[in-house]
Parts: C-alpha cells; structure tokens; sequence
C-alpha cells in the first residue's frame, strides 16, 4: 500500500513503529506569520516556494531548527538519500532537532554512509604528489627523482595544498630549501 498512500497524500514515518497518517491526520507545520505572501527560494533547488497559506502544503517541509526556511520535500529527501548518517539541516547545520523533526515529517534517512564516501569518490586525495612541478627540473633522474637525505635534490611539498612538488635545486637553493614552501 506504499504507492497507493502515498499517492493519496498518505505520510509514512521511517522510524520506530514505522506509523502510517492519512492526509487530514498527518502531522503539519506551520508557517510564520510574516512568512504569509512572500516568495522563498527552496535553498536546495533554488526554485521560487510561494507562502500562501499559514499551513504548510505536503510537497514542502520547514527548517524548525534555525530560521523556518522552506524546502521542497523531494529535496530533502534526495539530500537524505545522498547524505545518509550526515544528514544535516541545509542552513545552520543542525543535525540533532533537524533529523527528528525530518523524521516525524515522513523523510527517510538511510542508515548509510554518504554516497561521496563510497565507491572510492575521494581515493585521489590519498595519493601523494611526488614529482617536482618546476617548469625546468634539473634532477638528472628526472622529475620523479628524489633523495631523501634531505638535502637539495629531496623533494619538497607545497605546505598549503600539498599538490604541487619541487626539488629545492630547481627552485635555486643549493641546499635543503626553506622549511615552509608553498
């Protein structure tokens, strides 16, 4: 009956006794009066959400947490999905009453790790750069060549971005470079 409730404006909460509400029963929130007429952006999206009545229509959820913003439940849902354990509030952050209230709402919030921490989506940043960037490198085994004695041939990282190498030669010190390059 999940299609057929939810197509009838049925809200489904994914936690504890897994409740089902029809539509005059469901849970609702409310807007702020001085939200009553005005046109938000959803801060997901970005597409115009008009505040036309006190009630909040199903299709859009509030931020209880910070500042009543309204968001679109379809994004939220999708941000759950994608975000898993580090579902958070989209505006100040919050997880704690954000997840609670998004819960009581009807968002599903997998018990999953995020999707950019599968599937190897980050595996690059663990790879060390080791090659001197220099445009000219005077390495006589090349680019790649490094001594590790520390001294004017041991390649050197950029100390802000890590991404960038140089030999301490290349860059024109005759011995070991500065302790900080960047």
């Amino acid at each position: 009956h999940l299609t057929c409730g939810l197509g009838h404006g049925c809200l489904m909460q994914y936690y504890d006794n897994f409740r089902s509400f029809c539509d005059t029963h469901r849970p609702r929130q409310n807007y702020l009066e001085s939200m009553m007429g005005s046109v938000v952006e959803c801060a997901i999206c970005g597409d115009n959400i008009t505040v036309e009545s006190k009630v909040v229509p199903r299709e859009i959820l509030v931020t209880e947490c910070c500042n009543m913003t309204p968001l679109h439940r379809d994004c939220i849902q999708a941000q759950a999905d994608a975000s898993g354990y580090f579902f958070r509030c989209p505006m100040c952050n919050n997880e704690k009453k954000f997840n609670s209230i998004m819960k009581i709402m009807g968002i599903n919030i997998p018990q999953s790790d995020a999707v950019w921490e599968k599937d190897g989506y980050y595996d690059d940043l663990y790879v060390e750069h080791w090659r001197c960037d220099v445009p000219i490198c005077l390495h006589p085994e090349g680019r790649k060549g490094d001594s590790r004695q520390n001294d004017k041939w041991d390649l050197m990282k950029c100390t802000t971005c890590g991404q960038a190498g140089a030999h301490p030669f290349c860059l024109g010190f005759e011995k070991r470079g500065p302790k900080d390059w960047n």
